[in-house]
């Protein structure tokens, strides 16, 4: 039963990583050409940063970065937890 959940969850995330691969990578870039656009011209005047990358994610995604932090800290702590209990 284990082996045929492993088999179907690694089949799921072959499905996953084709779909996000040859799917959406072939999306018409119109819309996505006016974000960067935007993104390139108005970060500097709005943030003040020489660095568009940095400012992106020091001003427009600070809270995000620092949430994706605590989860993967969470998930370390969580994943620590599991293995202590199981040695015993």
């Amino acid at each position: 039963m284990n082996k045929v959940f492993n088999i179907i969850a690694v089949l799921g995330i072959l499905c996953f990583l084709f779909y996000g691969i040859f799917v959406i990578g072939d999306m018409p870039n119109g819309s996505f050409n006016e974000l960067q656009t935007g993104f390139i011209h108005e970060t500097i005047h709005d943030t003040g940063a020489e660095n568009i990358v940095s400012s992106i994610v020091l001003e427009f995604r600070s809270f995000d970065t620092l949430l994706e932090a605590g989860v993967l800290f969470l998930g370390f702590v969580f994943i620590k937890m599991i293995f202590i209990q199981g040695v015993d």
